[in-house]
């Protein structure tokens, strides 16, 4: 009998070590941002507050995380360069040294990854499974209860995810968790953040779970009535940073600029002479300048520190500026002389002629503002056609406004998106050589990578003769694709998107590129982007007015091609066998080895009629039941310039 029991322990033990090692794989299935954490390593040059400043609105935040009867959800809101993002970054630090750190997520427009309102829910379920392994099991177990939990709405993502399972561990928290949620304005769709905001407010204050959500924003127009409407005003605990009294503002940039200073001329003791620099004039006046905007302060004293020896020429030249042409009433006049000033001096200093200085500035800086994803020195030069030593010549007297690393697997950053603001706007940069028009930037990017693209495409694959067995069947290695072609081949259609109106030279451009290299593009993106990008990239091109048909076809060809393995999970080795030997059974045989440049009326033709033969192969398919309309279908195809229907082709309809 001990003997059986024993057995029978054992079984139980075993089963129970099944279920937690299946619960454990569901959760590390999990997608998330790791970049968008507090303590990520993408983050590492992100300052807290200097001790002894912030020290009253700190202790409010302090004050209301444990105070249990104050609004579930805390909105700090203020301009561009008021100090948002180095509050976040404070309490997140404060809360995580304690154990009480839930979750963060700080946004940036900068990274696509960290801008998209998708990626939130599952990121803060992973992180809050790591801080607690009690919700770690219930998270894992809403996964297995629903498998298409990550493809539901987000009102489900919040309630399966995050409330049920904080609701299911509430017993077991003394003190609330604290989740910090830094630049919800720098999401890319600002209505969607709103109703994010919506969701979260009137959801976790109805269901009285111990959290609290620290949420910091541009007061941009959708997000600030979300937090003040009257449905969600009282579970909500607001603060306008740029209306914190002037005063106490002062006092802090005070303390943090003479500190910055005096170290500045302590590392250069050999030429500045101790206690000789800065004086307290300098500090007052450095104050007054800055008036509430802390951003303003970090850009001169990295200024400064670049300056080395020279800085209290810099900070001489910095003083003695006339803002008196500036608005007044404009909060931001005193931050864009000094991005001007910074800007002149880089263009005086470098060895072109100031022109051309300028230009190239202009060039570079635009483009890494305007970006969708960062890049490299090395990849901007890759990208723009020029050698990393022009990218590293004209950004070296820059590096107080943005991030240039030695190593080019790391990518140059801004560091404040107010740059991005200030380049963009012509009343605020007014030097028509520096100064940037984003349709204008957004032709020369997509025209940039049009070329690069068509240039280099071919060479990374081995052509296959017959161009719709290279579509089906070609593989690439995606180490062996350069980042700024990978980068072309992603974002080329965005950037002509941002264009509006394309000229005719763009245009012509375009559909050469799309009538001699589209078949090497989508080989290359079928090896570097997600399902459901290649989806929507696919689409994007495939919406152009002014592409021919047969490239259109072939276009939405693709498209049900990769929506089949999204929703179908078809094995397309498999499937290209199957449509072998059903063509060489079907009467319209196609010629092998064809050139890439289609012709609508003949090609068209003829590729309709192999897609009958393999729509035989496929299969009609069936409804997978699940609605996601970001995600259209090609329902019929047409002969190029005669239009009329030549079959219907049937895709995966959701």
């Amino acid at each position: 009998m001990k003997v059986i029991a024993s057995a029978e322990v054992n079984e139980t033990g075993l089963s129970i070590l099944k279920i937690l090692s299946e619960l454990e794989e569901l959760f590390g299935r999990l997608p998330s941002v790791p970049n968008a954490t507090y303590n990520s390593l993408a983050r590492n040059s992100v300052a807290t507050c200097l001790k002894g400043t912030r020290e009253e609105f700190l202790s409010k935040v302090h004050a209301w995380v444990e105070n249990l009867n104050q609004p579930p959800v805390f909105w700090l809101s203020g301009l561009a360069g008021t100090g948002k993002t180095t509050i976040a970054q404070t309490i997140a630090e404060y809360y995580g040294e304690r154990g009480r750190l839930g979750a963060s997520f700080f946004y940036s427009r900068d990274q696509q990854d960290r801008r998209e309102i998708n990626h939130l829910f599952p990121t803060l379920a992973l992180q809050l499974g790591d801080f607690s392994p009690s919700l770690r099991f219930l998270i894992a177990k809403a996964i297995k209860t629903d498998k298409m939990i990550l493809r539901r709405n987000w009102k489900t993502q919040l309630r399966c995810l995050i409330l049920e399972p904080l609701a299911g561990v509430m017993p077991s928290f003394r003190s609330p968790i604290v989740v910090v949620l830094d630049a919800l304005d720098e999401c890319e769709n600002q209505e969607t953040a709103a109703e994010i905001v919506r969701l979260l407010i009137t959801k976790i204050h109805d269901a009285n779970l111990p959290i609290k959500f620290f949420i910091t924003s541009r007061p941009e127009i959708e997000l600030r009535s979300m937090f003040t409407s009257s449905q969600t005003s009282p579970a909500t605990r607001a603060v306008v940073l740029h209306e914190i009294s002037e005063s106490i503002v002062q006092d802090d940039l005070q303390l943090y600029l003479r500190m910055s200073l005096e170290r500045i001329a302590s590392k250069n003791s050999d030429v500045i002479k101790p206690g000789t620099w800065p004086t307290d004039g300098d500090i007052d006046r450095l104050v007054k300048k800055a008036g509430k905007l802390f951003i303003y302060a970090a850009t001169i004293v990295k200024f400064l520190e670049k300056s080395r020896y020279k800085a209290p020429d810099h900070l001489r030249t910095i003083l003695t500026a006339d803002i008196s042409s500036i608005r007044s009433s404009n909060p931001l006049a005193a931050l864009d002389q000094l991005y001007s000033q910074i800007l002149e001096t880089a263009v005086m200093a470098g060895p072109e002629e100031p022109d051309d200085a300028a230009s190239l500035i202009s060039r570079i800086m635009g483009t890494v503002v305007l970006l969708f994803v960062r890049l490299s020195c090395q990849d901007l030069g890759s990208l723009l056609k020029l050698r990393e030593l022009e990218v590293r010549g004209a950004l070296v007297h820059l590096h107080s406004l943005l991030i240039v690393p030695r190593d080019n697997n790391l990518p140059v950053q801004s560091f404040h998106a107010s740059l991005h603001d200030y380049l963009a706007n012509n009343k605020r940069c007014t030097n028509p050589k520096l100064s940037i028009v984003p349709p204008q930037h957004h032709a020369m990017i997509a025209r940039s990578c049009l070329e690069r693209m068509r240039e280099n495409l071919q060479e990374l694959i081995h052509p296959v003769a017959d161009p719709m067995h290279m579509v089906m069947t070609c593989k690439l290695n995606f180490s062996r694709i350069p980042r700024d072609i990978k980068y072309s081949c992603q974002f080329w259609i965005s950037h002509l998107l941002q264009v509006g109106s394309p000229d005719d030279d763009l245009k012509r451009l375009t559909r050469d590129f799309i009538d001699t290299a589209l078949l090497y593009w989508i080989v290359v993106l079928d090896a570097i982007a997600g399902i459901r990008e290649q989806i929507y990239v696919l689409m994007a091109v495939e919406g152009l007015d002014f592409i021919d048909g047969a490239s259109r076809t072939l276009l939405r060809f693709r498209i049900g091609i990769v929506r089949l393995k999204l929703y179908q999970g078809i094995s397309f080795e498999d499937t290209w066998r199957k449509f072998e030997q059903c063509k060489q059974k079907s009467p319209n045989k196609p010629t092998s080895g064809r050139p890439l440049r289609w012709r609508a009326l003949t090609d068209t033709q003829e590729l309709v009629e192999r897609l009958t033969v393999f729509n035989d192969v496929v299969g009609s398919g069936s409804d997978s039941g699940d609605d996601d309309q970001d995600v259209p279908h090609p329902r019929r195809l047409r002969s190029g310039r005669v239009g009329s229907v030549l079959t219907s082709f049937h895709t995966y309809q959701t």
